[in-house]
């Protein structure tokens, strides 16, 4: 019975150790994965997630700070885009006290959407989704304006002087940086997500989508 009793004591004690001796693993930096603290803003992954996904090599910035230099051509596209406008400034006049400002929002989105080749439902959505459509919205990681542009894509592609909080400036730079992710990654579901800052997530894409999908009903063009 001592010996039973012996034996008990041994393997109670070795299993204390074991214990002990994974809780100090737990404690010690490099451990166990620990819960990031609940305040951590969103917003702080965010910018973290969507500055590692620039990453631009210099022969993107050279090409991305040249697109951003060209103006649209406005000739052509006068009668297209007063048309456009006239169907969606109904649509988001409540987003704004400034009917004035609806216009000319509706119409420098349909102007760079156009130039750099996207849907100007698309990019209307986007601004709904990020800053419903107040030009002076900031989030917590620093990003500015109408379609939420950090503030690093100013030294990477533009100029230091630019002012995101500008209506044109801010929708030029976020017209650029689509078609950048667009042309990066190939499907426009992927260059939302990574315009987000949330690669390999489809939430963000997929209320992008349902948003586009309103105005272009409202703009009475169903095509896709």
């Amino acid at each position: 019975m001592r010996d039973e009793a012996s034996k008990l004591a041994f393997l109670g004690g070795g299993l204390a150790g074991v214990i002990i001796a994974v809780l100090l693993w737990w404690a010690m930096p490099g451990g166990a994965p620990k819960q990031l603290p609940n305040k951590l803003a969103r917003e702080e992954i965010v910018s973290m997630s969507t500055t590692a996904q620039a990453q631009l090599a210099d022969d993107e910035k050279a090409r991305m700070r040249e697109l951003l230099q060209q103006r649209p051509e406005t000739s052509g596209d006068d009668f297209d885009r007063q048309v456009w406008v006239a169907d969606l400034v109904n649509v988001i006049a409540n987003r704004t006290p400034d009917p004035g400002e609806v216009s000319r929002i509706a119409g420098l989105v349909h102007r760079y959407a156009t130039r750099f080749g996207l849907s100007p439902e698309l990019v209307l959505a986007v601004m709904a989704v990020e800053s419903n459509f107040d030009r002076f919205a900031v989030s917590k990681a620093g990003a500015r304006g109408l379609m939420q542009i950090m503030p690093f894509w100013k030294q990477d592609i533009g100029s230091t002087d630019d002012n995101l909080f500008d209506i044109e400036t801010n929708i030029r730079y976020g017209c650029a940086i689509l078609k950048f992710y667009l042309d990066r990654h190939g499907k426009m579901a992927d260059a939302l997500a990574a315009y987000n800052g949330s690669l390999g997530n489809t939430k963000y894409p997929l209320k992008v989508f349902d948003r586009m999908r309103h105005f272009k009903a409202s703009a009475g063009d169903l095509r896709s």
